[in-house]
């Protein structure tokens, strides 16, 4: 008798914790290496939320229990609007719950697996607001570490924000990581550098511009040899290779080119090379090179106000099909035919344990121990009413003013200089290597080869001479991005 009450789905009483009850469960959503995601309903707000829960054996027994209590404690540190932030948390004797925002519009993956690829304007908004959210993370010491497609959400209107963090961490200015982490695909050069020299944050920089590149060029048809086909339509990404091994070789050579079609601007495939560049001092977003208002004041992104970006104020170009759910109808199917066991409110049977333990025991927590008083309750609804909105720090409004100021200025500087602008190189392979691009004095031989005298005479803006200030202590030969920035740094 007491085994078929067990079994039972406990009612609903919102006196009580939080716990599954309080959620109508709808259908399956997603799945990832620890846990799945399914689509709840809360029974008493009416609110949908994306459910992630995890299997508590299967957790341990893949050693991740570490991996999930930090991801659930870093979430609860955050909130922004690029993020895919965190409403609940709770646990039985089965499984761990984080409630997150639900997020109607799908991952970026399926967009692009329906879509094939995006014009560059709509690739250009999702990249600028997923500049905030890493931006935002970064300013609170937190590096994503697997930014990509599937990582990234959309919601019903188009706006972007980041979501799985099980391995992302916390980060510290005065030491460099070094623990292999991430989807292979997306991993920088200095995480898979045989010398283990480490790496830092700028990691998350790399990945965002592979992830700028698949959103570009879409889907390509690749020859494999496969018994029962030899074409199979794949993502274009900058490296690729038939085995890990040869696919790790050519991310730690990092020397790619740009496909020819569809044609992209110069500013675009230039944030791409400088995103994409070993080592990673001289990436873009590094602090060598002027840290993320680097990003954010790129030719490529004039015109954006980063205010009415992180209010949510500018309108997105590519808006998903809201009429439908925009999740792979087969992993629903998947869940009902080949899951165990179906997810059931059910009480607890094992007593909650203490988040400490007593001084005089010094017996170390078993993973079940450990689970059970470290991954904590947590209620947004319970927050005090001044903290409803919260983790918005004095440091990140800090860096948003920054943003906003500089991105400014470099619109005002770039406008006094807009013949030097519009007579930038164009780009076509890039070598990491000699950690330049083509300089303004090749691009001023160009046009003296190819225009005449009395071409020059008809310009509406004839070339000026390039000002004394940029080429004073320059070591870049007059190149004009490299004046520009160090212009902007004087």
């Amino acid at each position: 008798m007491g085994c078929c009450q067990s079994e039972e789905e406990i009612p609903a009483n919102f006196t009580e914790e939080v716990n599954l009850a309080h959620f109508d469960l709808i259908c399956a959503i997603g799945r990832g290496a620890y846990g799945k995601v399914k689509l709840v309903c809360h029974k008493q707000s009416k609110i949908q939320y994306a459910l992630k829960y995890i299997d508590k054996q299967q957790c341990i027994s893949q050693k991740a229990v570490d991996y999930i209590i930090q991801e659930r404690n870093l979430l609860e540190d955050i909130h922004c609007p690029f993020v895919c932030n965190l409403r609940y948390s709770f646990q039985d004797d089965e499984n761990m719950f984080m409630v997150m925002d639900m997020k109607l519009g799908g991952d970026l993956r399926y967009a692009l697996t329906r879509k094939g690829k995006m014009k560059e304007d709509a690739a250009k908004f999702i990249f600028a607001e997923l500049c905030l959210g890493i931006i935002y993370l970064h300013s609170k010491k937190v590096v994503h570490r697997d930014l990509k497609p599937e990582n990234i959400l959309l919601d019903e209107h188009g706006h972007a924000c980041l979501t799985d963090f099980n391995i992302a961490t916390y980060f510290k200015n005065t030491k460099l990581m070094h623990a292999i982490a991430g989807s292979l695909s997306y991993m920088a050069p200095e995480i898979l550098d045989k010398e283990k020299k480490g790496y830092d944050q700028t990691i998350d920089w790399w990945s965002l511009g592979i992830v700028l590149y698949e959103m570009l060029f879409g889907k390509v048809l690749v020859v494999i040899p496969l018994k029962e086909r030899n074409l199979v339509l794949l993502f274009q990404r900058p490296f690729r290779g038939k085995t890990d091994n040869e696919l790790e070789d050519l991310i730690r050579k990092a020397i790619f080119t740009i496909p020819v079609e569809p044609l992209i601007s110069e500013e675009c495939a230039d944030i791409i090379k400088r995103l994409l560049i070993k080592p990673y001092t001289n990436r873009l977003g590094s602090k060598d090179t002027g840290g993320d208002l680097e990003i954010t004041g790129h030719a490529w992104l004039k015109g954006y106000d980063w205010t009415q970006l992180e209010n949510l104020e500018v309108t997105p170009i590519y808006v998903p099909d809201a009429k439908k759910l925009n999740v792979d109808e087969t992993i629903e199917l998947e869940e009902l035919l080949f899951s165990d066991k179906q997810l059931k409110a059910k009480p607890r049977k094992i007593e909650k344990r203490s988040s400490t333990k007593p001084t005089e025991s010094k017996t170390p927590l078993s993973p079940l121990e450990k689970i059970s008083s470290k991954f904590k309750l947590f209620d947004f609804t319970k927050l005090p009413e001044q903290c409803k909105v919260r983790k918005r720090s004095a440091a990140w409004d800090e860096k948003l003013s920054k943003i906003q100021q500089h991105s400014t200025s470099r619109v005002s500087l770039a406008s006094n200089i807009s013949d030097l602008y519009e007579t930038r190189s164009q780009y076509v392979l890039f070598e990491p290597d000699a950690m330049t691009i083509r300089s303004a004095k090749s691009v001023q031989s160009s046009l003296s080869s190819l225009n005449s005298v009395s071409d020059a005479k008809n310009t509406k803006h004839a070339m000026p001479e390039i000002p004394l200030h940029f080429k004073k202590n320059t070591e870049y030969d007059e190149s004009v991005d490299m004046a520009i920035s160090q212009a902007s740094r004087e």
